[in-house]
């Protein structure tokens, strides 16, 4: 089940790389672009408590609450910010794939912090990864020049 939800996430968020660039294209501007996906990220949320009142789970706000998950929630919300406005100025083909190596800053943040040991494999497809960002960055500059 994991790897069909994964491969969901796969498919909805290359729409909303495509999308998001598209919507650029067509005149939206990169703050325009991000108060939208903030907006219907703020809706889904609306949803979720529906369903958790509905299910009578414990509402957030009912919850725990950390300086972690305000570090998280501002770290996306910056880091979307700046995507947006990078995608007007670069190419899907490289802005996508290039900040789609985000997990090798949370691998290492994770080995800092939580004293995670990626395995091997993990540490082969990290490399792999970069050395795959690093290619689709200088097929970009040779096409450019």
């Amino acid at each position: 089940m994991m790897i069909l939800v994964s491969f969901a996430i796969i498919l909805l968020w290359g729409v909303w790389g495509c999308a998001g660039k598209l919507a650029l294209e067509h005149h939206m501007s990169p703050i325009a672009l991000f108060l939208t996906e903030a907006l219907c990220g703020f809706l889904c949320a609306l949803v979720v408590i529906l369903a958790m009142t509905l299910r009578q789970d414990t509402l957030p706000w009912k919850q725990p609450v950390n300086l972690y998950g305000f570090l998280s929630g501002i770290s996306l919300a910056i880091g979307l910010l700046l995507y947006c406005w990078t995608m007007q100025k670069g190419t899907v083909t490289v802005v996508v794939p290039l900040t789609s190596i985000y997990p090798v800053a949370s691998i290492l943040l994770s080995r800092m912090f939580l004293g995670e040991k990626p395995t091997t494999w993990q540490w082969v497809g990290l490399v792999l990864a970069v050395a795959g960002a690093a290619l689709l960055v200088s097929a970009e500059n040779a096409v450019q020049e």
